[in-house]
């Protein structure tokens, strides 16, 4: 048996738990680094992806909702099944140790359990995944949380919030190469700009457990911004800030922004820019071209073309019904060879 099902907190309260501290953003706009760089400089077991929360959601009324004794039953046994615990037990983060049985997993979850609801199935969870990579904070880190962060923070009271944004014109030079995303860079720029505002909406309501950070300035002022980030989370290190800035600096990524300058056609630029145009101000990303009107009739051409291709991907088998990517369990680099990625 693993033994990091059977140590730890097993059994405490949700009062005596510290904080979950989630990490999320906009896909594409460095939430795989962020979540990286919060289990080795943090001290956060920010799971990289693996939304088993948004499974969750279809389980109960609410996160909050008390379930019978045979209905949590059924809703455990279901979730073990998830690829989020591929990802702790099967990949890197292993440890090369014996993946445990689901039936193990079933009773670390049970001994992490404080309540008998979603809410503390989503905790226990968590708190396994902590237990497993030694960390003393429990988190998660997952882009696909961005668009239903709102719900997702309804399974965490209390929780801390990371959010990652980077330029608009970045994100649809990225994404435009997935066969998930917006294919095309108007509907970049418009989803880019509408989850930015609604993320930053529910932090302004969560004022000093919400911290923002721009990608760029993690590969730009690395000593200032990870500061922060440790300050957020309450454990300023200083030879951990030395070890960051010395990582960046050697990082062939340290550059990786305003690639759109060389990707993007003047139809792309214009195109972003023409919605994220504000909002881009606000965060400090100056805008190249200027303020020009907003097309909605433009906006929603490129949403029918959108649509009509993200059918033929559903058809082909590229994306599954919901139109997310495939799962696919390839974790390539262990913890200690992880440089700073996208």
């Amino acid at each position: 048996m693993d033994e990091s099902l059977s140590d730890g907190r097993g059994g405490c309260g949700a009062a005596q738990e510290p904080a979950v501290v989630l990490a999320t953003g906009v896909p594409r706009s460095g939430t795989t680094m962020l979540g990286e760089l919060a289990v080795r400089y943090l001290h956060v077991a920010a799971i990289n992806e693996g939304d088993f929360e948004i499974w969750l959601m279809n389980q109960a009324p609410s996160p909050a909702t008390p379930l019978s004794n045979d209905r949590l039953d059924e809703v455990i046994q279901g979730l073990v099944s998830h690829p989020f615990f591929e990802i702790v037990f099967d990949g890197v983060l292993s440890g090369g140790r014996e993946r445990p049985s689901n039936d193990e997993i079933v009773a670390g979850l049970r001994r992490r359990l404080s309540e008998a609801t979603t809410s503390g199935i989503a905790r226990a969870t968590l708190w396994i995944a902590a237990d497993h990579l030694g960390c003393p904070l429990a988190g998660h880190e997952d882009p696909h949380m961005h668009a239903v962060l709102a719900d997702v923070l309804a399974f965490y009271p209390g929780a801390r919030l990371i959010h990652i944004v980077r330029d608009p014109r970045d994100v649809a030079c990225s994404v435009l190469r997935f066969p998930w995303g917006a294919n095309s860079a108007v509907i970049a720029a418009r989803d880019w700009e509408r989850d930015v505002r609604r993320a930053r909406a529910i932090g302004a309501s969560m004022g000093d457990r919400y911290i923002e950070v721009r990608y760029e300035d993690l590969l730009q002022q690395p000593d200032t911004t990870m500061r922060r980030l440790m300050a957020f989370v309450g454990n300023v290190r200083e030879h951990a800030v030395a070890h960051y800035v010395r990582e960046t600096a050697r990082n062939p990524r340290r550059d990786n922004f305003g690639n759109w300058r060389r990707d993007l056609s003047a139809q792309q630029l214009a195109g972003v820019e023409s919605i994220a145009h504000d909002l881009m101000t606000e965060l400090g990303y100056a805008p190249d071209l200027p303020r020009s009107r907003r097309s909605r009739w433009r906006e929603s051409l490129w949403q029918l073309h959108h649509r009509l291709i993200q059918v033929g991907q559903i058809l082909s088998g590229r994306l599954q019904s919901n139109g997310k990517a495939r799962f696919i369990k390839n974790p390539e680099r262990s913890p200690s060879e992880r440089e700073l990625v996208e």
